[in-house]
This record gives structure tokens, sequence and C-alpha cells, in this order.
């Protein structure tokens, strides 16, 4: 017979053991639930652009994973998972962008559990959150420390490319490309060398040098990269060989482009890729109809107004701002709603069109005068209309024949020199006629010793303001007062400008780094 108090006793050993088991895993599901709230996130974020802020469902559960840690640390402060909970909230808090936030919880860990599992990590998460926050000096500390710290740990590469991340986003390219380098010549083998490969190449990229950027990455594995790197880098690649001129290797490489976007918006830039090489490739039936595919498929949308921006552009570079299909296809672009970007540079190129429009205009209206009041005004607008072609356009044998225009019209006018200048420039930096553009300065030379650009040739250097006559300094007034600009009949508001008006690309003209800009630039207050 069992003993009647071993009965008594057993029960409640029992309980007391399952009380203290069913605390445990209190803390323990309450920390399982966490983990699994954060990684729902991720894996959400794996179907989005990281790019782009965290979708709504996301944000839902990195605050809850939040939650659950907050409870934990409140009701199991002893507990072995702390450590734990502090990393996985600082890490929901940096996906969130609260940086503030995840530097708190970032430095509770490092003080309170220093030789934590997490340690290295949150030094390099750390690191992230300051440059989220804007203290880049404190961001590179960190990434320098972690580097001292752990020199072959598993975030010393990630720290590597931290900081070219950093310095490209500071646009330094200069000590971004050092770092990409350095990544790539210690860690060939790394997973996420295709990443920094494709870092790099968009730095040379942006730097201009376009050879480099395609060597670079030519040399990427894309069986072995991630999706979105093979498409960004397929993208960056075709970009770069436009950029050399060589449209026929661009061509080439779209079908593989095509294959590597997978998502629609991936395939909508494709698609644009693939239309504008086609246009530059001579090819304007089809790369015109491929656009168009884009425009009724994202009517409305900033995809289809970036597909129409390249047809725009297409037809101005072949045809000038006097084409039909130009005029056509940007008033069709203006009545469809544009948006995002392109929608902004639609509209800019509508305005410079009505300005081009009205110098053309006031050109025609002064050839007819007959006199030398309208011989000059008719020289002014010629200038004008030239300055539009070269700056505006990017049409400088059209505008060669303008500037030749103006000085015909006005040899005497203050314009005269810096048209020559601007001849003698387009021949050759434009043409590489460097017979004709000697001529050309040796005439300015001749002709105009005393003006800015003939001194300049010279030699001498310009540190003194210049003085103005009364004359000017009233029309500069008024242009800046937004008063109207006598042109031809004296009519306010036409568009031929007096020649000191800064509304007529003082920027481009010639003695504010056009073809005329001084080296060193005059100084004369304007």
């Amino acid at each position: 017979m069992r003993n009647p108090r071993f009965l008594w006793i057993w029960p409640v050993t029992v309980l007391l053991l399952l009380g203290a088991f069913a605390g445990g895993c209190a803390y323990f599901n309450l920390f399982y639930n966490a983990e699994q709230a954060f990684e729902q996130a991720e894996d959400l974020g794996r179907e989005v652009d990281p790019r782009n802020q965290p979708t709504s469902q996301q944000r839902t559960q990195y605050q809850r994973a939040i939650q659950k840690c907050e409870l934990l640390l409140e009701e199991y402060p002893e507990s072995g998972l702390v450590d734990d909970a502090l990393y996985l909230m600082g890490k929901s808090h940096l996906r969130l962008e609260e940086w503030s936030d995840a530097l708190r919880a970032f430095d509770n860990l490092l003080a309170n559990f220093p030789r934590s599992e997490h340690v290295e990590e949150v030094m390099y998460l750390k690191s992230l959150a300051h440059f989220g926050r804007g203290e880049e000096q404190l961001g590179l500390e960190w990434f320098s420390r972690l580097r001292e710290a752990y020199p072959e740990g598993k975030f010393g590469p990630e720290a590597l490319r931290g900081l070219g991340d950093a310095y490209a986003e500071d646009g330094r390219p200069d000590q971004a490309e050092r770092y990409y380098r350095e990544y790539l010549e210690r860690y060939p083998n790394r997973g996420e060398v295709e990443r920094v490969q494709l870092s790099l190449a968009h730095v040379l990229f942006d730097q201009g040098h376009y050879e480099d950027a395609v060597q670079t990455l030519q040399q990427i594995d894309f069986d072995h990269a991630e999706e979105r790197v093979a498409f960004e880098a397929r993208l960056l690649l075709v970009s770069s060989l436009v950029e050399l001129g060589r449209i026929q290797e661009a061509r080439a490489g779209l079908d593989a482009l095509d294959a590597a976007a997978l998502l629609p918006g991936e395939q909508a830039d494709a698609t644009l890729m693939r239309g504008r090489v086609e246009l530059l490739d001579g090819d304007e039936t089809a790369g015109v109809k491929t656009l168009k595919g884009l425009v009724a498929e994202y009517e409305g949308r900033s995809t289809a107004t970036d597909a129409q921006q390249i047809i725009v552009e297409y037809y101005l570079r072949e045809q000038g701002p006097e084409g039909e299909d130009l005029r056509r296809e940007l008033a069709l672009s203006l009545e469809g709603r544009p948006s995002g970007d392109a929608a902004q540079v639609l509209r800019q190129l509508d305005r410079r069109l009505q300005v081009y429009d009205e110098l053309r205009a006031a050109f025609a209206e002064s050839d007819s005068g007959g006199t030398d009041v309208a011989d000059s005004l008719a020289a002014r607008a010629a200038f004008s209309v030239a300055e539009m072609l070269l700056f505006d356009f990017e049409r400088p044998r059209d505008a060669l024949d303008w500037y030749r225009e103006s000085l015909a019209r006005d040899p005497d006018s203050p314009l005269a020199p810096r048209a020559l200048y601007a001849m003698a420039w387009i021949e050759g930096e434009k043409f590489h006629e460097q017979v004709t553009s000697e001529a050309l300065l040796a005439r300015l030379r001749q002709e105009y010793p005393e003006s800015v650009q003939a001194r300049a040739l010279r030699g001498e250097q310009f540190t003194a303001p210049r003085p103005r006559s009364r004359e000017e300094i009233e029309a500069l007034v008024a242009s800046r007062l937004g008063g109207g600009v006598v042109g031809t009949g004296g009519a306010v508001g036409s568009a031929v400008a007096h020649p000191d008006d800064p509304r007529w690309a003082p920027d481009r003209s010639l003695r504010f780094g056009g073809p005329g800009a001084l080296v060193p630039r005059e100084r004369n207050g304007r």
C-alpha cells in the first residue's frame, strides 16, 4: 500500500514543477512570437523593392515584434533572453527607420551584455542607425570600431560595404570606390560580391567612367547574383554602353535584360530601355511602337510619361525645335495627365519652345524693318535664338548659323564679339575644325581688339568690376523687378531681351559659362 503522505506530496511537487515550466515557457513564447513577427516582416520585404519604405503589413509585424520584446523586458527582466530581446527590438526599430529608438536598444545591449553573441552585428547596425539619423561621422566611427574589434568577423565585410555605401550616398565617389575595391580584393568569394560590384559600377557610372563601369559589370556572375542585383546590373550595363555610343552592343543586351526583369516595375524599366535603344539605333518605327505600348499600358502613371519623354527627346534631337513630330508628341504628352519627374521636364521644354517661337517671330518682324534699329533688334533676336539652340536644344550646327546671322545683322553690336567667339568655339570643340576656329579667333582679335573676349585671349585677367552705363543699370533693374523688355516696335514683354537681361540664360551666356566664358572668368559683378 502506498504511503498516504507520498500521495499528497506528489501532486504538489508536480504542480510546482509545472508552474516553473509554465513561467519559463511564457518568456520563451513571447520571444518566439517576436521572432516570428520579425521574420514575417522580413519575408514581406523580400517581395518589394528594398529601396521603398516598409509596407503597412511590414510595419505591423515589426511593431508587433517590438511590443512582444518590450513585454518580455518588463515582465522577465532576469531572463536569459534580455539581450536577444534588445537586439530584436533595435533591429525592428531600424527597419522602421526609427533611428533613435534603435540606438537606445543597441546602446543598452552593448552596455549591459558586452559578451552577447549579438555584439558584432549590433556594432554594425548601430553605425547604420547613426547614418540614418544624419550623424555621418559617428556612423563612420562605428564602422571603424567594428573593423578593429572583428577584423575577420562576419560583419567586417559588411562594414567595408557600408563605408562604400555611406561615401557614395554622401557624394564622395573616390572614397566609395576605394572601399568597394578593397571589399572585392579581400572578399572575392563572399555572397555579397555581386552587389558590391554593382555598387562600384554605379559610382563609376555617376563619375562618367563608363568604360570602367562596363568592365566591372561584365565581371558579375549573373548566374549566382540575386535577382534584383542581376536586373539592375544588366540595366546599368546597357545604359553604360549607350553612354559610350556602343548602340549595337546595347541592343544585343536587351534580351538578357528582358529575361532578368521579373517584377512589373523591372519589366517597365526594361521596356523603356528597349524603346530608347531602338530609337538610338535608328529604328524609329520599332522604338516608337515599343514606347507607345507603355504609354497605353501605364496611362496616367509616371511610366507612361517617361516613355513619352523619350519619344519627345528623340524628335527634338532628330528634327530640332521646329519639328512637327516633336510638337505633336509634346502636345500629346501634356494632354495626357503627365506625372513624375518627366512631367516637369516636358513642361519646361514646352516653355522653352514658346520662348523660341517668340524669338523667331521677333527676328522675322525685325528682319522686315530695313532700318539700323531693325537690324540691331534682329541681331539680338538671332543671338538669343543661337544660344537657345546651343544650350537648350544641343544643336550646335543650327546655332552656328544663327550666331553668323547675328554677326552679319549688326557687326557693331556688343554681341558681335561674343557671337564670333561662340562660332570659333563651336567649330573647334564641336566639329574639331581647328583651322576654321583659329581663323575666327584671328578675326576676333583683329576686328574687336578691345572686346572682353579678345583681351582674354591675350591673357588679360579680369578682377575689377566693369562700370555699367545708366542704360545698362536701368535695363537690369527693370528685368529684376519683372518689368517688360522693350523689343520690336517698343512693345512691352517682347521676346527680344536686352543683352544684359539676366533672364536670358545668364548662367549659359558667353560671360557666364558658355563658349565665351573667360578663364579666369570675368568678375564684373553680374
